[in-house]
């Protein structure tokens, strides 16, 4: 099948910015907090639920550190340099703590699944590769990403590499699923076997 694509830089494709910096460690604050989201919050998922955000004491401006459903947050520190897609209800919001990078498609030119899907696949990330900076911290920064070569294609071929890419994530999952199931039986088996020799040794020694 054949589709029209272009090849834009990111910052052509979004709106980019940090995430608010916080100079000391964050302090939570159930009552009268504010909805964060952290690196460490995002593990190695490809989407972040504002529902689960938690609330910290926050201090100064956090209005334009504020994300929403289908935002992207980008991992700019550490060995994963990927992108989470945003996902909450129309009211939801929460503040991006630095260094995490804020990532606003256009969504007239872009779905924000796809984007993120883009951002993590294996082209993308040897582009990270080759601009990282840090040693011990390996880092990417913002006008790097910028930087980033984006194709994009028409929507109806975005959303079907998006869809694809959920149903192959499912499967992946279910076969890991039937993978751990099948290893308890055959260790249920197995253990089934070992009682039954240990009951036939102690009905031969009698």
């Amino acid at each position: 099948m054949s589709y029209r694509q272009k090849n834009i830089q990111l910052h052509d494709l979004a709106e980019i910015q940090g995430g608010m910096t916080v100079r000391s460690r964050l302090s939570e604050d159930s009552v009268g907090g504010v909805e964060a989201v952290q690196l460490g919050d995002l593990l190695r998922s490809d989407t972040f639920l504002l529902s689960s955000a938690s609330k910290f004491h926050l201090e100064g401006k956090v209005e334009r550190y504020r994300v929403r459903d289908g935002d992207l947050l980008f991992r700019s520190r550490g060995d994963r340099n990927t992108a989470a897609v945003v996902v909450g209800s129309a009211d939801e919001t929460a503040v991006a703590v630095s260094p995490l990078i804020i990532i606003r498609p256009r969504v007239e030119v872009v779905l924000p699944e796809y984007l993120a899907w883009f951002i993590n696949q294996t082209p993308s990330q040897l582009y990270f590769d080759s601009c990282a900076r840090g040693t011990s911290l390996r880092m990417i920064s913002r006008k790097d990403l910028d930087q980033l070569q984006v194709s994009v294609p028409d929507f109806e071929k975005q959303r079907l590499i998006v869809n694809i890419s959920k149903l192959a994530a499912q499967e992946q999952f279910l076969l890991q699923q039937l993978a751990e199931k099948k290893k308890e039986y055959m260790d249920f088996v197995l253990l089934e076997q070992v009682r039954n020799a240990q009951l036939h040794w102690r009905e031969a020694g009698q």
